[in-house]
């Protein structure tokens, strides 16, 4: 799995940051989580093709983290993509938003577009991979992500020779999940694997307060990925905004065990992020602010 912050900023582009999206790219496929304007020229710079988008999850239908859609997908018809295109998130339930609606599905582009309304539960699944969403608490309806990547448990080759299971065929049904039975004895997976039912787990909340009720969802998470765009120093500010401080994210990613803690949606009043990660670390250590191109590791 292939993770890039294509951009990092909150509302206003900077020098040094895009307004905040996020691309993974995994089985051949690459999806985004949200699509402001400057999409197509940082996915470019990270290399990573836009005619391998299959779904683009917006988190919530706030200009600066939509409108480098229509560019995107007049972009993808122009290289005569076949391809579906999903797009999902909050009910589009304002003028505005079905008029915007009614710009993306109404001019014939070389591929279907299918928009979809986002619920809170699993909402793509492909392979080992899940994208499922939470609720936020933002000035509008918004959403978090949460992509998740099962593991194959661990084959304990020794112990299953041991029981007497011989290499080949009934290996790969132990692997699978699935009992086998040798010289009249049943033997069961949970015998010869081990670490059943590993996953690695990638959140990504932008546009909103630190909730107490998503720790059950975001626990233990690989990675967090979560908006700071205020300071402790504007905690009001930050309450009356819906928006989120360093040290009340880091205070979520601790209750909530997550491994690792990276910050976005990073304001332009922060010329430096020093003291942000300073704030953030003096809570959760392992906490960190992404840059623009910058890829981690999950």
């Amino acid at each position: 799995m292939r993770i890039v912050f294509l951009g990092t900023a909150a509302s206003l582009p900077s020098k040094n940051r895009g307004l905040a999206c996020l691309g993974v790219r995994f089985l051949g496929e690459v999806v985004l989580f949200d699509c402001p304007e400057g999409t197509q020229q940082a996915m470019m710079k990270a290399k990573l093709s836009y005619g391998k988008i299959s779904n683009i999850f917006i988190s919530h239908w706030h200009e600066d983290h939509f409108l480098g859609l229509l560019g995107l997908i007049q972009t993808q018809s122009l290289n005569e993509r076949t391809e579906p295109l999903h797009i999902w998130g909050p009910k589009m339930d304002t003028k505005y938003l079905k008029l915007f609606k009614k710009i993306i599905t109404g001019k014939k582009q070389t591929y279907p577009i299918e928009i979809h309304e986002v619920k809170v539960g699993k909402l793509y699944e492909k392979g080992e991979f899940t994208v499922s969403a939470v609720k936020l608490k933002h000035t509008v309806p918004s959403f978090g992500y949460i992509l998740i990547e099962k593991l194959p448990s661990k084959f304990n080759k020794k112990k299953a020779i041991k029981l007497g299971v011989p290499e080949g065929p009934m290996f790969k049904q132990l692997q699978s999940g699935k009992a086998v039975k040798v010289k009249g004895k049943t033997i069961k997976p949970e015998q010869v694997l081990k670490e059943i039912g590993r996953e690695k787990k990638l959140c990504y909340f932008v546009d909103t307060i630190p909730l107490e009720e998503n720790i059950k969802h975001i626990k233990d998470a690989d990675i967090l990925i979560h908006e700071v765009t205020f300071s402790e120093l504007e905690e009001e500010r930050a309450k009356e905004m819906l928006h989120s401080t360093g040290k009340g994210v880091a205070k979520l990613a601790k209750k909530a065990n997550v491994k690792r803690l990276i910050g976005t949606h990073i304001s332009a009043r922060f010329k430096d992020t020093k003291e942000l990660v300073k704030e953030m670390s003096s809570v959760f250590p392992n906490s960190h602010i992404a840059k623009d191109l910058e890829e981690v590791q999950l």
